[in-house]
């Protein structure tokens, strides 16, 4: 005799996925129309219930080695939702992407974001670019920014340039490094080309550069040199 244990959801499931400790995902869109995610233990028991964005629904789910899962939701026009949850059902992260394709139908999340799907005509690959990196059309992969510039967005096709004050020596960062103290432009930790107004650049005998205190009187300091005002008359 086989014992049906019977759950009650309003959620409309699309497909099931067994995940690596031998749980289930159920998954599509609820009564409202929203992403729909339902997991219940290698029992059959409940676990917990994620319920999402609006007008899109999962069409496939993937477990990642940490432990945490990733929704591929279909918009119910050209674009997909990419929800990352916790193993506890807890949300994470959504990011959205344009693919000028219409309904998505499947897809697998592998190594480093990248994802293979199909849509209702194609089926295509996705770049997730880190920060630090962008996506370039010209090589269609993500490459890292170039020195004096950065990335904190992941999923971008441009680098921004650091501030005035700011410098950043090495490829590939999410963030640019503060100039020594009163220094207007650099491109190391240990250089300045330009100090701010009303100091001078100093080198000292060990060959390291600073910018100097505030001017004494009758002196103009620009910012790289220290001159006598007496001298220009």
């Amino acid at each position: 005799m086989i014992y049906i244990k019977s759950t009650q959801t309003d959620g409309y499931c699309e497909n099931i996925k067994k995940l690596t400790d031998g749980s289930f995902l159920l998954f599509g869109s609820d009564s409202w129309r929203r992403t729909w995610a339902y997991k219940l233990s290698a029992e059959g028991d409940y676990q917990w219930e994620f319920r999402g964005i609006q007008n899109a629904y999962v069409t496939a789910a993937n477990q990642m080695s940490n432990g945490d899962i990733t929704l591929l939701c279909s918009e119910n026009s050209y674009g997909i939702y990419i929800v990352v949850l916790d193993s506890g059902g807890n949300l994470i992260s959504v990011t959205y992407k344009y693919t000028n394709l219409w309904r998505i139908y499947d897809g697998v999340v592998g190594k480093n974001g990248v994802i293979v799907a199909t849509s209702y005509d194609h089926a295509f690959v996705m770049i997730k670019c880190h920060p630090g990196t962008y996506y370039s059309s010209d090589v269609g992969s993500c490459i890292p920014c170039p020195i004096m510039s950065y990335q904190d967005l992941a999923d971008q096709d441009f680098c921004k340039d650091c501030l005035e004050g700011e410098y950043q020596d090495k490829e590939g960062q999410s963030s640019c490094e503060p100039c020594i103290s009163y220094c207007e432009s650099c491109t190391t930790g240990t250089s300045c080309l330009k100090c701010l107004a009303g100091f001078y650049l100093e080198t000292e005998d060990s060959g390291e550069v600073s910018c100097a205190d505030t001017c004494e009187p009758r002196y103009l300091c620009n910012g790289k040199y220290i001159l006598n005002i007496l001298s220009l008359y």
